[in-house]
């Protein structure tokens, strides 16, 4: 049979095959791996049956992937079949008509080249993927935030990045889960400017430039000029100083190579030293809004020795000299010059009759005195910053903070910047280290800043109820990451019990972990053991208690309440002891009023302390227990109003009554040797109550009217008791739940 197709650019063609359902056909069978290239491109597939019953390939969801030529074309191996894949990130799958399916992924991602501009990274490779949702960067192993990505495509990316020590770092990037290699990439020390000295003598040599210093405490540092050693090396973030020996007439003067070797990271730019070179040196700093600057000139020919300077600055612009004050060394002049206001770095030329020196000079920088974190996570500094606020207004000053420029573009809060303050929010993926402003390109002295997580104080000994309760953490500098690795682990169960952020100051942990029993646990605080605390549980609490009806008899009561373990110690009921105790749940309990004699309605109706004690703690409340008329009344107490549950109810709505029978009460009577037992079914008129006991056996043993009453109420019984004939029976009563 022939069947015919038309491919994805819709060309018809047709072929000798037998038609098959699509659940006949056979499985696809791919050869080795298929990992094609982020970017697309032309990528062979190995394996049978690949092209049966398809014209194209489909990636899920809807995604069709052509082949290279014309399928049935006798040029064409279906078993190695070339795709022309557009691109891709992360995991992807391809599907077949019979629901065949095939997951791949792509090359993995791989570095080859990192340059750095001083404010950023930019790193050259290859499967990096175009979109930063499937990529992670790390930096020393610590992934860098997403907002400091400026580009990403499948062969570059750039990330806002600044390092102002010499430091080799690794950086690496993993993308659609793919890890790539770990590349090195050497801040090395930039050196722009030497001085000169006099070769006879020698004398210091001061090199000023960049990264001029290391991180660790302890660094190795060499300075090499040409092939002589500079020695006693000393080094201040971006300045060097050093000692240079003088040497012999008849040696080279002029064109050392130097070489600055920190940690054994080496300069690779070229800086060149001579000897008797005239130098500028011994000036002051101007400030930014301008100002007289004196230049101290060294080594000058004696034939310019009356000339008048001329310093030339970066635009091109010049300024003549306005005093002349030599020294008596002929060779050693001071000269003024009326600095124009600026910023930054300034690259000068100061010219003396045929002789030109090149130096620089840097405008003096703001000072941060001091820096502090509020409450809601604002970083406030503190300085001089008057003559400095016209150019930050202007974009010519940024905040550098944690590594990275601090951008007002991807800040909840706006950057405030004035006269003697400036502050902005800290983020998540801030950390302790170094700030400092940049004017014009050129970096103020940095200030360190702590901003690590720290606990001001715990709720300690804090009191739980019979559920648990929340632990409290007060801090500063806290993020949510903080909570993350925050926990409270408990001896007694052995449990660890998770935290979680709840704002800058606070972490909040839920510890489910019931009393009585005092419980010591220990904090686990940002991943690092702290102190430990005690928990406490709250005394009983009494809030309702039933009456009984008749004090010579006395009878069960219902307590109702809060904080009821079952280890009860003991309840008290005025003077009198309450026996066969029964803990039902952590809200109620129950127990037996001994009897008592009160003759008059004024003792039944005197409130009585009602005392419960768990595990040495106790707690209580005054009620009324007797009901007023002796009657055999069963109400709900609660408390010191004497009210049934709050509301007003006729007294007879809340009586025990027996279960309506109709059968006599003799056919409910079963004799045994003049023994006689009761069955009672007791109702409750009243909705709002439950009966939690609702079936009393009564055996009463001989018709006098003094009988021996055997009371069997669940797994309490009352034994060998003196009671009158007539007496009501006591049930446990509980207000039903609205």
């Amino acid at each position: 049979m022939e069947t015919c197709y038309m491919d994805i650019d819709g060309i018809s063609f047709c072929h000798g095959m037998n038609s098959l359902a699509k659940n006949q056909y056979p499985n696809q069978v791919i050869e080795g791996t298929f990992k094609p290239q982020t970017k697309g491109g032309q990528t062979i597939m190995k394996g049978y049956y690949l092209v049966l019953g398809i014209t194209y390939f489909t990636i899920l969801p809807n995604l069709r992937v052509k082949f290279v030529g014309y399928l049935y074309d006798e040029t064409i191996d279906v078993t190695n079949l070339i795709l022309d894949y557009k691109g891709g990130c992360g995991q992807r799958t391809f599907k077949w008509p019979n629901d065949f399916v095939y997951s791949f992924n792509h090359s993995n991602p791989n570095i080859n080249n990192i340059t750095s501009d001083n404010s950023s990274l930019v790193v050259v490779g290859s499967n990096f993927c175009n979109s930063s949702d499937y990529i992670n960067i790390l930096i020393d192993g610590i992934q860098i935030d997403k907002s400091n990505i400026i580009l990403i495509d499948h062969e570059l990316f750039e990330v806002k990045y600044n390092q102002i020590y010499c430091k080799s770092i690794n950086v690496n990037i993993i993308s659609g889960g793919l890890q790539s290699n770990i590349f090195k990439f050497d801040f090395k020390p930039l050196p722009i400017k030497i001085n000169s000295v006099p070769k006879s003598k020698g004398g210091l040599i001061i090199i000023t430039g960049h990264r001029l210093s290391s991180q660790a405490n302890n660094s190795d540092i060499s300075i090499n000029i040409g092939k002589y050693v500079c020695k006693n090396v000393i080094s201040i973030q971006n300045e060097i100083n050093c000692y240079i020996d003088g040497i012999s007439s008849g040696n080279a003067t002029i064109g050392f190579h130097v070489n600055i070797s920190i940690n054994g990271i080496v300069n690779d730019n070229e800086l060149l030293f001579s000897f008797d070179v005239p130098f500028i040196s011994d000036f002051i700093l101007p400030q930014v809004f301008g100002q007289l600057v004196n230049f101290t000139s060294y080594g000058l020919n004696v034939n310019n020795y009356n000339n008048i300077p001329t310093l030339t600055l970066m635009d091109n612009s010049t300024i003549k000299s306005i005093n002349n004050n030599n020294s008596k060394e002929y060779s050693t002049h001071i000269y003024s010059f009326q600095i124009p206001k600026g910023c930054g770095r300034n690259q000068i030329s100061i010219s003396i009759g045929n002789q030109t020196t090149r130096t620089e000079f840097y405008y003096e920088l703001p000072i941060i005195s001091s820096c502090s974190i509020s409450s809601d996570q604002i970083i406030r500094c503190l300085g001089n910053f008057a003559n400095y606020v016209n150019y930050y207004n202007n974009g010519k000053i940024k905040i550098q903070f944690s590594n990275g420029i601090v951008d007002d573009d991807i800040l909840e809060k706006k950057i405030i910047f004035e006269s003697d303050f400036f502050l902005f929010p800290l983020r998540p993926e801030y950390g302790s280290g170094d700030i400092s402003l940049i004017v014009c390109d050129d970096t103020s002295p940095i200030l360190k800043v702590d901003i690590s997580p720290l606990i001001k104080y715990i709720n300690r000994n804090p009191i739980f109820n019979s559920t648990g309760g929340e632990l409290l953490i007060i801090g500063e500098n806290l993020i949510p990451n903080t909570g993350d690795n925050t926990s409270i682990y408990c001896f007694s169960n052995q449990q660890l019990y998770n935290c979680s952020f709840v704002n800058y100051t606070s972490i909040s942990c839920n510890i489910e972990l019931g009393g009585p029993f005092d419980q010591i646990c220990r904090i686990n605080f940002n991943g690092k053991s702290n102190n430990n605390i005690t928990i406490s549980y709250l005394p009983p609490i009494v809030l309702k208690s039933t009456i009984i009806s008749n004090s010579s008899v006395g009878g069960f009561i219902t307590i109702i309440g809060n904080e009821f373990y079952n280890e009860i110690e003991n309840i008290s009921v005025g003077k009198s002891s309450c026996s066969n105790i029964t803990f039902i749940n952590s809200t109620t309990i129950s127990c037996f009023i001994e009897p008592s004699i009160l003759n008059n309605n004024q003792q039944l109706l005197q409130q009585q302390y009602i005392n419960v004690s768990i595990n040495g703690k106790s707690g209580g409340d005054y009620f009324i227990f007797y009901s007023q008329n002796n009657s055999g009344d069963n109400k709900i107490n609660n408390g010191k109003n004497g009210l049934n549950d709050g509301s007003e109810h006729d007294q007879n709505d809340n009586q025990i009554k027996p279960e309506a029978s109709s059968s006599s009460p003799t056919q409910n009577h079963h004799h045994h040797n003049n023994n006689h037992h009761y069955n009672h079914h007791l109702l409750i008129k009243s909705e709002n109550y439950q009966i939690i006991q609702q079936h009393l056996e009564i055996n009463i043993n001989n018709r006098n009217n003094n009988n021996n009453v055997s009371i069997n109420n669940g797994n309490n019984s009352i034994n060998n008791r003196n009671y009158s004939n007539n007496f009501t029976i006591p049930a446990i009563i509980l207000p039903k739940n609205n």
